[in-house]
């Protein structure tokens, strides 16, 4: 294990996620996505709570499917393709159906989400924002309190226009206490959600920083700018904060 290395451990009888800031010998410093620090040794005059069994946490991702109709005629589920392509990626991979923000909110605020990644896919307006099929949107006006084991994600979401908002998804990376949040700016396609976001979580894999990420998916990507939407300069990913 080395430093920037996500982990996993138990503090008493709670499971904690958190990410090593230092390591000497086997002595490692974590910083939970909590907030807190803990630390494997007793040792005195060391800092941090004691735990122990730190483990390798695996790059994982949940996703979170909306209904895209209301008259069940959609087949259309993100979780399909994501969990095929996590298995064979050995990445870990849990996803829900939800209808509203109070389906939402149970996960968000009383349930650990598994994975540093999660994905939201659905409808997005650029003024009302994230889409459900039962109640109002999601935007910056929504309440929701995540719990604090669920600090610190990076939410993608798949929806057209978003991105275009900024005032938007700042304020949903406030909300979430998110560490990034990646969407478009244009309408997009699910041919080129799906080829954009399983190169962009091929390269978070590998810890580099999200706003990077993204631009090298855009870079990668420029070429196909123009299937997505006529006259724009690249591909219309774009990260939060930038």
């Amino acid at each position: 294990m080395e430093i920037g290395n996500r982990v996993k451990f138990l503090a008493g009888n709670e499971r904690k996620l958190g990410t090593i800031t230092s390591k000497k010998g086997r002595l490692l410093r974590v910083k939970g996505d909590d907030g807190k620090l803990y630390i494997n040794t007793k040792k005195a005059g060391t800092k941090g709570a004691f735990v122990k069994n730190i483990k390798m946490q695996n790059f994982g991702i949940m996703v979170f499917d909306t209904r895209l109709d209301s008259g069940f005629r959609s087949k259309r589920q993100t979780a399909h393709f994501f969990e095929e392509y996590a298995y064979h990626a050995h990445w870990g991979f849990a996803a829900e159906r939800i209808h509203n923000i109070e389906s939402l909110k149970y996960f968000m605020e009383k349930r650990q989400i598994p994975g540093e990644i999660i994905i939201f896919s659905g409808h997005g307006h650029e003024k009302a924002g994230f889409s459900f099929c039962d109640g109002p949107m999601l935007n910056e006006e929504t309440v929701i309190a995540p719990r604090k084991d669920n600090y610190g994600k990076i939410l993608i979401f798949s929806s057209c226009l978003l991105g275009s908002n900024a005032n938007l998804c700042m304020g949903l990376l406030e909300k979430f206490k998110a560490k990034a949040l990646i969407t478009y700016k244009t309408e997009m396609f699910d041919q080129y959600c799906f080829l954009a976001e399983t190169f962009l979580l091929q390269i978070l894999a590998h810890n580099e920083p999200p706003k990077h990420a993204v631009d090298l998916v855009n870079k990668a990507l420029k070429p196909m700018k123009n299937y997505v939407q006529k006259s724009i300069k690249t591909f219309p990913m774009v990260c939060f904060p930038d």
